[in-house]
């Protein structure tokens, strides 16, 4: 959650209006039929705008909050998608 903190603060402190958060996955147990948060997976959400001209130039706070997800996550997997603007 703290990597997720720094790199929102980064594009903000770099003037971008991108958005970044994280939405808790949940798990369902079937011998109970509950559902709970998983405290293992998360996904991480990073929206920008359509008119966004690729990827910023990195910096000392760039690599920090870099290495604050590689210290203690692994990405599974990546995708990127269009979503209606409306959204």
């Amino acid at each position: 959650m703290a990597a997720v903190a720094a790199h929102q603060e980064w594009y903000k402190s770099h003037g971008f209006k991108d958005t970044i958060f994280v939405a808790r996955t949940i798990n369902f147990d079937p011998a109970t039929k509950s559902y709970s948060y998983s405290d293992k997976e998360f996904l991480t959400y990073h929206l920008y705008p359509a008119t966004s001209s690729g990827e910023p130039k990195h910096d000392e706070a760039w690599d920090a909050y870099v290495k604050m997800y590689k210290d203690n996550s692994v990405i599974k997997s990546t995708y990127f998608v269009c979503i209606p603007k409306a959204m």
